[in-house]
């Protein structure tokens, strides 16, 4: 969801769009999607499908999850997490057991990547983009490529993909 208020598929984000997200620990927060999000609409990829009693999330199966009984210190990818595991909600200290997993293959491959380090929200449950140490690296030096417009130059030391367009104005 944008911080106005309006919900929008992962594949209609663009850099520079403020999305509602999570901090840390848990708490609502408003962060920026970076101009080094990955959105490739044609990539193969293999997604998970969790249920809980209340929502359902799918996302590829590399992309995580925080897990456990605090907010966001323990991350899953999405392929590991099991039945009866818990995951977190946007609704703050709440977590949710989930109840079914199931695997498909299907095109796209969207990662959005938040400036300040936030943990993305998708269908109402707290997402990350990456392992622990990967968002905590963001949140202390993304704002900066960003702000000096320096993201393009840190692309060409990246693995080769797509990223996402730059939100029209």
């Amino acid at each position: 969801m944008k911080a106005n208020g309006t919900i929008v598929r992962m594949d209609a984000l663009k850099a520079g769009d403020r999305v509602v997200a999570a901090d840390a620990t848990g708490a609502l927060t408003v962060d920026t999607v970076s101009s080094l999000s990955l959105a490739d609409i044609d990539a193969e990829a293999t997604y998970v499908t969790l249920a809980t009693d209340n929502e359902t999330l799918t996302l590829t199966a590399g992309h995580h999850l925080p897990v456990g009984t605090t907010c966001c210190a323990a991350l899953k990818k999405a392929k590991d997490v099991v039945i009866g595991d818990m995951i977190w909600t946007a609704a703050g200290d709440v977590k949710a057991v989930v109840t079914k997993s199931l695997k498909t293959e299907k095109a796209g491959r969207f990662s959005p990547v938040l400036i300040n380090g936030a943990f993305p929200i998708v269908n109402d449950i707290i997402t990350a983009f990456d392992s622990i140490s990967k968002v905590k690296l963001a949140s202390s030096f993304l704002w900066l490529f960003e702000a000096t417009s320096t993201t393009a130059a840190l692309r060409a030391f990246l693995p080769t993909r797509k990223y996402i367009a730059a939100a029209s104005i």
